[in-house]
């Protein structure tokens, strides 16, 4: 086995590229580019809107990558190809290629 020789990476809490998507804020804390196209790490956070509200979920897929979804704090209601789950505090979702997701 080949080993690793990527560099370490480090993402302070004022790190990172801001941007808002509508009244959702995210931070890019590690891209694709920093990381020869491997991963990407992301802080999305979800304006808040109480559950029962949560029903467009804009669903869309992804050809190229997955993606792993972990809930830290409040709730969301998260849609997978086409079951609705209410995530948790502490819950977390992998999402694989071409499957269908939203929140």
């Amino acid at each position: 086995m080949t080993p690793d020789t990527s560099p370490s990476i480090v993402s302070e809490a004022t790190d990172g590229r801001a941007f808002e998507d509508g009244a959702d804020r995210v931070r890019i804390l590690i891209s694709g580019a920093q990381t020869g196209g491997d991963y990407s790490v992301l802080e999305w956070i979800v304006a808040p809107l109480p559950l029962e509200a949560q029903t467009s979920f804009c669903p869309h897929r992804h050809g190229l990558y997955e993606e792993t979804f972990l809930v830290l704090k409040g709730a969301l209601a998260f849609l997978l190809d086409d079951q609705v789950t209410e995530l948790a505090a502490g819950d977390f979702v992998r999402v694989p290629k071409e499957t269908r997701h939203g929140y």
